[in-house]
């Protein structure tokens, strides 16, 4: 009885036709001619310099693969030994041979070929952590909620830096779950000269990297990779800018004018505008928690001093923890902080109240900010909500004597509020807790800008203070 080989069965076209003899030369090529015959073996004769490839003849018990065709489920052919006399090509033969006949040596012995694409393609996601977890004996239903200890945004941007990364790993035949540190040191700094990536974002994507790799506590305490980011970011070292490069007071200037006033017969548009700005201002909430404020009774109250709000329960904010409950956000009245007649005006729950009213009939969703436009009165999305705030900035830039605006961002109303809240003699805890960090070096390290009745406060320090200043400048 022959001896057992395992091959690939989709590879095997054509039935067994070719034999063993008593010595054998490996990286024997199949060669296809028009009809597509299997060959027994592959002569060489000279014939005026050039090559020729004899015409062949058919054998037994033995399968001629073809190494082009799709990879499938390995099969056990039997071998029965058969003895031939006919010559066999040598190795030198073969390689001279190499210029006319397509031999699949070298895809063979590589470590990336196109299935192998296809399965690390697969692995280097999320999900593939997932599926370790099964592994590892959890039932299907655990591992999914273990997966889902990060959030969807996290997620979201781990399987994008995990996508780019399989991409660079096939461009250079490398398999993401097992490579090197050397080749994912390559890969950092691919980011760091190509993509223009940072050095915090170079450790963010070294945490996705962990999260796939067959070696994870190897990669994510590497000191090599460690050192490397360190060294990018001593050798050039990022520029914090001290301040945004706009002045919140002239901003609030504008908004106490056309057309954003009298507010009872201002544009949808326009209130919309400034009642986004000033419950930024008011709240120094980011632009997904505003995102996350409805007008649902468990959500929304009316008190006698102000409004509040709490977000939607669906909603995580990004530094909530288990057990640290989101907290209510209060806007505050300005009637009896105001000390100018023209401070009214700028009263986040005086705005907030008539957008309210104002949407009232128009609204075809719960969430508190809807689009304005004609007829399409559905949820803001994040990124409208983003849009409005610079656009407000924008708007008062364009029509004020001033300099050009240079660059805004939404989120530069956060870091302004909680600035001039703490310069005008607010607390840091205070300051801690309206705007839901979790300690002071958050705010110190990041948003404490070189800028000249409790729950009110921090809306009164933050719009009111700064409004006033706008007299002596403008």
């Amino acid at each position: 009885m022959g001896s057992f080989e395992m091959v690939h069965k989709s590879q095997c076209q054509n039935p067994s036709r070719s034999y063993s003899g008593e010595k054998e030369y490996y990286s024997r090529c199949p060669v296809k001619g028009e009809n597509d015959h299997s060959f027994d073996r592959m002569g060489i004769k000279y014939d005026n310099s050039e090559f020729v490839v004899p015409s062949a003849r058919n054998t037994s018990n033995r399968s001629v693969c073809d190494f082009n065709e799709q990879e499938a489920a390995s099969v056990l052919l039997s071998l029965a030994g058969r003895n031939s006399s006919v010559n066999r090509c040598t190795v030198d033969e073969m390689d001279r041979l190499s210029n006319t006949t397509a031999c699949p040596t070298k895809s063979i012995k590589s470590k990336w070929n196109s299935s192998s694409k296809s399965k690390c393609s697969k692995s280097c996601s999320l999900e593939s952590v997932k599926r370790s977890y099964t592994a590892k004996g959890f039932s299907p239903k655990i591992a999914s909620i273990i997966s889902n200890a990060r959030k969807q945004s996290t997620q979201t941007v781990y399987n994008a830096r995990l996508k780019l990364f399989d991409s660079w790993c096939q461009e250079r035949s490398i398999n993401p779950s097992t490579s090197t540190v050397p080749e994912i040191a390559e890969f950092l700094m691919f980011l760091h000269t190509v993509k223009n990536c940072k050095p915090s974002t170079l450790a963010g994507y070294k945490s996705a990297l962990a999260l796939i790799h067959s070696s994870k506590d190897r990669i994510s305490i590497n000191m090599d990779l460690r050192n490397l980011i360190k060294g990018l970011y001593n050798i050039n070292p990022p520029i914090r800018q001290l301040a945004p490069n706009w002045d919140l007071s002239l901003v609030l200037l504008v908004l106490t004018k056309t057309p954003f006033e009298p507010l009872e017969e201002a544009e949808l548009k326009y209130l919309t505008l400034k009642t986004v700005f000033l419950m930024a201002l008011a709240s120094a909430a980011r632009v997904s928690e505003l995102h996350s404020f409805t007008i649902n009774d468990k959500h929304f109250r009316k008190e006698q001093r102000g409004i509040r709000l709490l977000p939607n329960m669906q909603f995580l904010a990004k530094t909530q923890t288990l057990n640290k409950p989101w907290e209510p956000v209060f806007i505050p009245k300005f009637e009896n902080y105001a000390t100018d007649p023209n401070d009214l005006l700028l009263c986040p729950c005086r705005a907030l109240l008539a957008y309210i009213k104002r949407t009232e009939i128009l609204r075809k969703s719960q969430r508190l900010f809807i689009t304005y436009q004609k007829n399409h009165h559905v949820e803001a999305s994040k990124n409208s909500i983003a849009r409005w705030i610079v656009d407000t900035v924008k708007y008062a830039y364009d029509h004020a004597n001033t300099d050009t605006l240079q660059f805004v961002r939404a989120h530069d109303t956060r870091k302004l509020s909680t600035s001039w809240a703490l310069f005008n003699g607010l607390s840091s805890q205070e300051i801690l807790k309206a705007a839901h960090w979790s300690n002071e070096t958050t705010f110190t390290s990041y948003y404490l800008k070189d800028v000249p009745d409790l729950e009110s406060r921090f809306a009164k320090a933050a719009i009111l203070h700064t409004a006033n200043r706008k007299q002596k400048k403008y």
